[in-house]
């Protein structure tokens, strides 16, 4: 069996002659001719026809029972064909972002593929990108680096985060020190940082088995804290590693929040119906949820 095109002997359907065809694999083939020559002929009724009824062949006797059947081409040979997909001109959507996926229904396939089999990988640094929580992170690090002294924090991007309001803010949940162009400083001592992410420090101990709940317990803080970010500094030479993950849920909203917002947009729209009417000169702003 021909392995990098395929073989077509003795074609004679429709308003071919007997023709043979050799169709490069893996190519772009453009077949052209004057009307009435019979590329439809080969395109459809032989290499689609073909390679569509023996993809059906390879399902069971039940299942073929529920899948259309096309009648074998009348030719001599046919070899190296693989299953085949036809898009003819009739163009049954109309939409400018329609691919050969789409109007083929292939793309819900290969997206459910990806999803299941794919390996997602990290742009950055090419390693395989894997589900985690604080507590399998903290076995990765005891495991990788034991008996290094780290640092363990989470970046702020909000500028709200500076100053000594902020800093009595943080002091009250428990931080009082930044990570800041390597090296550990006093929170009240940053409000005339450059702008940027602050990074503060949540805690400071060695990787081993004895501190393994201290580890978890401050690694579920910073996760908290940082919205699914955080990072790992070792002590010796300042060399840092950053994690990430979806950020912890957010908590359901009341039953009386909801009422809120339902009444905000009620008022809302009574107020427009009441001022439809009005003056361009006067005007009423109402603040929603």
């Amino acid at each position: 069996m021909a392995s990098d095109h395929i073989e077509i002997r003795g074609a004679r359907q429709h308003n071919l002659k007997g023709i043979d065809v050799d169709i490069p694999l893996n190519e772009l083939t453009v077949v052209t001719g004057v009307s009435g020559s019979g590329k439809s002929t080969l395109a459809f009724d032989i290499l689609y026809a073909e390679g569509q009824r023996r993809y059906v062949e390879s399902f069971s006797t039940y299942t073929r029972q529920f899948l259309e059947r096309m009648e074998k081409p009348d030719v001599d040979h046919i070899g190296g064909i693989p299953p085949a997909v036809a898009i003819d001109q009739r163009r049954p959507v109309t939409t400018s972002r329609s691919t050969v996926g789409t109007v083929t229904e292939l793309h819900d396939h290969l997206k459910l593929l990806f999803a299941k089999r794919g390996v997602l990988a990290c742009r950055g640094c090419g390693r395989r990108v894997e589900r985690a929580t604080p507590t399998a992170i903290g076995e990765l690090l005891l495991a990788e680096q034991p008996g290094t002294a780290v640092f363990l924090g989470f970046p702020s991007r909000s500028p709200t985060w500076r100053g000594p309001r902020s800093s009595r803010a943080l002091a009250r949940e428990g931080f009082t020190r930044a990570w800041l162009d390597g090296a550990v400083q006093a929170l009240d001592g940053v409000a005339a940082a450059p702008a940027g992410p602050l990074d503060i420090l949540v805690d400071r101990l060695t990787l081993k088995r004895e501190t393994r709940g201290r580890l978890v317990a401050s690694l579920e803080q910073a996760f908290t804290y940082g919205k699914g970010r955080f990072w790992v500094a070792r002590v010796d030479d300042a060399s840092r590693r950053e994690f990430s993950a979806p950020s912890p849920a957010r908590r359901a909203a009341s039953p009386t929040a909801t009422r809120r917002r339902t009444s905000s947009r009620s008022t809302a729209r009574s107020a427009r119906a009441t001022t439809a009417g009005a003056s361009a000169a006067s005007s009423t702003s109402i603040s929603t949820w």
